[in-house]
């Protein structure tokens, strides 16, 4: 399925993913709509999913509930434990 990713809405029914791969596509938006798509990707990865960016491509401050694993290379971070009363 082929979308514009720059621009919403951002598709619900798609899921989420364990993988999701955006090579070189970011390096082509500006700061805000490169935040705007990494907030969007992270919402569709699962709970240990990873995102996988080019190695030239920065994502402007954009990196929410994702932490980096490797050069390009970021997993959403867990859920906090819940607190007890």
């Amino acid at each position: 399925m082929l979308r514009n990713i720059r621009i919403g809405p951002r598709p619900t029914e798609l899921g989420t993913f364990d993988l999701v791969l955006c090579r070189n596509v970011l390096i082509y938006f500006d700061a805000v709509s490169t935040q705007r798509v990494v907030r969007g990707l992270e919402q569709h990865l699962a709970a240990d999913g990873l995102l996988l960016l080019g190695h030239v491509e920065g994502m402007h401050g954009a990196r929410g509930a994702l932490r980096a694993v490797h050069p390009s290379t970021y997993a959403r971070r867990p859920a906090p434990p819940a607190r007890r009363p």
